[in-house]
């Protein structure tokens, strides 16, 4: 058998784990953790998640993992898993990571775990974080702990430069409607289809005002 099949293999197998048998091979799982290959890591963080074990050598794992595919999946994890133990370490990576994948995971992972005793960070990062897409995440944070302010700032993004963060705020704004602001998002949203110009975007858009009507 080829080293290929043989990781297929593997992935395969931890993939399809039931957790009883991550019991079983809890040792050899957790070695997986490290293994080199980044694909082979997170179906390993995958079935303890789904047995609900080892948590503290998933949270070990971030503190050392370098791919931001792999830190995502973690922060999901230890979300998951309800780990306050693991909020310094996420929030470290939420501020100072060089991949916007992995900030915008960390910080929604914070909120999961904190609820409403994120908002002194979400209003840090807020001020702090210069990438609009990691920002969308954390206006969902916001939004979410109910601070409508941030309806301001999804409205603002609907004018941004990247059509993937105008599709974005679309989506969250259609997500995330109370009555007291329909009317307003309603006219952002046509304003916004009216000056598209992107495909992607104006379908996005259209979908969001589909929503917010229905």
């Amino acid at each position: 058998m080829s080293e290929t099949s043989d990781l297929e293999h593997l992935e395969a197998h931890l993939e399809k784990m039931r957790p009883e048998e991550t019991l079983r091979e809890e040792a050899a799982v957790v070695a997986a953790l490290s293994h080199p290959e980044s694909f082979i890591r997170s179906a390993a963080i995958s079935a303890l998640v789904r047995a609900r074990q080892r948590t503290d050598e998933i949270r070990r794992r971030l503190s050392v993992e370098s791919n931001d595919l792999v830190v995502s999946d973690i922060c999901d994890a230890l979300a998951r898993l309800h780990d306050l133990e693991s909020v310094p370490l996420i929030q470290f990576i939420a501020r100072s990571n060089p991949s916007r994948l992995a900030r915008a995971s960390a910080i929604a992972a914070v909120v999961d775990l904190l609820h409403e005793g994120a908002a002194s960070f979400l209003a840090e990062r807020a001020t702090d974080e210069r990438d609009e897409r990691v920002r969308l995440e954390i206006y969902r944070g916001l939004l979410v702990n109910g601070d409508d302010s941030a309806f301001d700032r999804m409205i603002e993004a609907l004018g941004s430069a990247d059509y993937q963060v105008r599709c974005a705020s679309a989506a969250l704004l259609s997500e995330y409607t109370p009555s007291s602001n329909r009317l307003r998002i309603l006219e952002a949203l046509h304003e916004a289809l009216s000056r598209e110009t992107t495909e992607a975007a104006r379908s996005s858009i259209q979908l969001a005002l589909d929503q917010v009507t229905s």
